[in-house]
């Protein structure tokens, strides 16, 4: 059976090593449904997690989980209570075989405090922990220690907070970090990672009227939560960061994007103490996200995400930069196409993509 409407579709796609061919595979999964923001993450058995908001047709949302294998075929698929629309589900594979998954609690009252959960190798869930914050969550992400521990990243729209917990959620310590101010937008990402000299780095966005109006946030700290130092980065515009990879001479190149009355993606290259060595903006003439940054193998970065023009729409976008941010190639593909996240394979690189389109058979999948 299939059927034929408006909706929106989470896909997965291959890409061979040079990123500018087509697609090695693409795979689509909807049944009745609109499944939101899909993130990506590659298991310890090769295949795929994506996670992203299901919308039923009788307007409940719900959060969405599903596992597939090396070449995109449906393991299964699971949902975890009730969700915000538009939210995001993020989710990080364990060392274990389990699954890390990072949300929020629905809108009702005014706060969304933190939730994770952690599902074992059958999405089933193991533990749910709430974390409550002074004010609603937005951005949210995970990075796992060697001994199994857990850095959890979030924050809020005054703050950003980082918590260490055990691998059976048990907090060992938790430390917020001031933005300066109260208010303002901010993107549903965040990102952490384990840096190569054994410390913390956190980015996200911060407050509209943060100090010089910037709204870009970095945090490096050590083991304990310990402050090193923290950089306000941006301008007059709105600025904010979802991605994060430490270069090969251990600095940092961080992702975004600002907006004016467009937005557009944003690149800064830290040195290791937090220095700016260059920052640049990839305008044009039609508005577009970065949503996506992973270093390639030739120490190159890709960045995907979209781009937004009166003539054609949504296109998914995928451009490819070098260490100094030099643009060495740009393309745009599909229709009504969103490039959401992705994660970086032997040959290539895996990205989990949303579509929106009218009168486009799909398959039902009995999700």
């Amino acid at each position: 059976m299939s059927l034929v409407q408006r909706a929106a579709c989470a896909a997965l796609i291959a890409w061979g090593c040079d990123l500018q061919a087509q697609g090695t595979f693409m795979k689509s999964y909807l049944s009745d449904t609109t499944i939101y923001a899909p993130t990506i993450a590659r298991t310890t058995d090769g295949g795929y997690v994506m996670a992203g908001i299901h919308d039923a047709p009788t307007f409940d949302k719900s959060r969405c989980v599903l596992k597939v294998d090396s070449t995109g075929v449906l393991e299964w698929s699971r949902y975890y209570g009730t969700a915000s629309p538009f939210d995001v589900i993020e989710v990080v594979p364990l060392a274990s075989g389990d699954l890390l998954a990072l949300t929020t609690t629905p809108v009702g009252a005014q706060d969304r405090d933190l939730v994770a959960l952690r599902l074992d190798a059958a999405g089933d869930t193991v533990w749910t922990r709430a974390f409550d914050h002074p004010s609603a969550v937005t951005g949210r992400n995970a990075v796992e220690l060697a001994n199994g521990d857990l850095v959890l990243v979030s924050y809020t729209t005054r703050d950003l907070y980082l918590t260490r917990m055990t691998g059976m959620g048990s907090v060992i310590w938790s430390h917020g970090y001031s933005a300066g101010g109260i208010g303002g937008q901010a993107d549903p990402r965040a990102d952490v990672i384990l840096t190569s000299d054994s410390c913390i780095l956190a980015c996200g966005a911060v407050p509209a009227n943060a100090p010089a109006g910037t709204n870009g946030f970095v945090v490096k700290t050590d083991m304990n939560g310990d402050l090193i130092w923290a950089k306000f980065i941006g301008g007059s515009a709105t600025d904010m960061f979802r991605s994060v990879v430490e270069t090969a001479d251990g600095g940092y190149l961080l992702m975004g994007y600002y907006t004016i009355s467009y937005g557009y993606p944003m690149i800064v290259r830290m040195e290791v103490d937090g220095d700016v060595l260059w920052r640049k903006r990839f305008t044009g003439a039609d508005q577009s996200r970065g949503l996506i940054l992973e270093r390639c193998t030739d120490g190159n970065y890709v960045v995907g995400g979209d781009v937004q023009s009166l003539a054609d729409g949504y296109r998914a976008l995928l451009f490819k930069i070098s260490d100094v941010g030099e643009l060495i190639w740009s393309n745009a593909y599909g229709s009504e196409m969103h490039f959401m996240d992705a994660c970086m394979v032997d040959d290539g690189m895996v990205m989990a993509a949303a579509n929106y389109s009218s009168d486009v058979p799909y398959p039902t999948l009995g999700m």
